[in-house]
């Protein structure tokens, strides 16, 4: 998580050894939104897996199959997750 400053802009980083649940699973995703205290629309989850990305969409979460930091930077802006401003800043869109 400390390695890309990107998700510092994300209110909530949370992995599932934090949760006491692991993805694929509703209760990991349910122990996410309530540790969040948001709901799934207001969410976006990274993973490098496409079975837990997908069980994220399913339960109503956005996501991104993780591969590099700039295609996750890419979809954060796509998205309309984060915006650049003039001088190509990430600036995250509230």
């Amino acid at each position: 998580r400390n390695q890309h400053s990107e998700l510092d802009h994300f209110a909530v980083q949370l992995v599932s050894y934090e949760l006491g649940a692991a993805k694929p699973s509703e209760a990991a995703f349910i122990a996410a939104l309530r540790a969040s205290q948001a709901k799934p629309s207001e969410c976006y989850f990274i993973d490098d897996k496409d079975e837990n990305v997908d069980a994220a969409k399913a339960f109503g979460i956005r996501g991104h199959v993780f591969t590099t930091a700039q295609a996750l930077r890419d979809a954060l802006v796509k998205e309309g997750v984060f915006a650049l401003d003039k001088t190509d800043a990430y600036r995250v869109r509230l």
